[in-house]
């Protein structure tokens, strides 16, 4: 995830990712938390999601004035993150405080429909941030992105896509460690509160009987799937075969191992090191549930 750096030195020096900024420039590119040391912000500008907080004060003298402070703000639904390292210098020649200061501000990179290979981890931001676009992108970059999805969810399996014409309607195979394969369907449903129904469902089943495959699983944009879908799957799994059904909603879960966390831990290493570990408790890597917990679910 891209980011802002502005910093200032003991001279009083402002600079922005190492540009210096002028004095009129300042109030229209730094933000205001970081102007005036007012509050960080509580809310994820991107998905609105409340932000896990985390704060430590070194504090001296008899009125336990605070001297060095490093605090931060990490959304834990699509880690966008902010955090400020300040250090108070005490009164200077002119008997003016003086202070040093370093803020850095994340920033989710934003795509066209058309969205370019690679960069999956720039694309789960925005998918966490806009959950829109995933009725969006094109189908076969849709394919790509859930055999990625799965590749990172399962470090020890091996996962292909095999999406093309004439493929029988499989685009994904997974293998897990032991050897079951697994046959993956993937629907782009375009409209965000759509259903997957039975005929999906069915025309899998097909497929796995064809290629002699007992584990299939549906991966769709749609909202939901409908009850006859489910009971279906009940039924299929009654007869030996098992198929996971994953909507837009488990979908979205299953990017959190593509997300990287902890990418403020580098301002706190470079500044103060030795608290590295107390504001990472604050902060903890809350990863949700994974792919596996997905293949035997409804």
């Amino acid at each position: 995830m891209p980011i802002d750096i502005v910093s200032c030195d003991e001279d009083q020096n402002i600079t922005l990712n190492g540009e210096p900024l002028l004095r009129d420039e300042v109030s229209d590119i730094v933000p205001e938390w970081v102007q005036y040391g007012s509050s960080l912000l509580i809310e994820c500008p991107y998905c609105n999601s409340r932000l896990n907080m985390a704060k430590k004060s070194m504090f001296q003298g008899q009125g336990h004035e605070w001297v060095e402070d490093i605090s931060l703000g990490v959304c834990p639904k699509c880690s966008f993150w902010h955090g400020e390292w300040y250090r108070d210098l005490g009164i200077g020649q002119m008997g003016c405080p003086e202070s040093e200061w370093e803020a850095q501000l994340s920033k989710i990179s934003e795509y066209e429909n058309v969205l370019p290979e690679g960069c999956e981890a720039e694309l789960a931001h925005y998918l966490r941030a806009n959950p829109e676009l995933w009725c969006t992108l094109d189908p076969r970059r849709l394919e790509t992105l859930v055999a990625h999805i799965f590749r990172h969810n399962y470090a020890a399996s091996e996962v292909m896509h095999v999406g093309r014409p004439g493929d029988g309607g499989i685009d994904v195979i997974f293998v897990e460690s032991g050897g079951r394969r697994w046959l993956i369907q993937v629907k782009r449903r375009e409209n965000t509160r759509s259903s997957e129904g039975v005929g999906t469902l069915r025309n899998l089943l097909g497929v796995m009987l064809l290629e002699d495959a007992s584990f299939g699983a549906i991966v769709s944009t749609a909202d939901h799937f409908t009850y006859s879908a489910h009971k279906a799957r009940h039924s299929a799994e009654m007869k030996g075969y098992m198929v996971s059904l994953i909507d837009r909603g488990k979908l979205d879960r299953l990017l959190e191992p593509i997300i990287p966390f902890g990418e403020w831990i580098d301002l706190i290493e470079r500044r103060k090191p030795e608290w590295v570990s107390e504001l990472c408790k604050s902060i903890p890597d809350k990863r949700q549930l994974s792919f596996r917990d997905y293949l035997y679910s409804a």
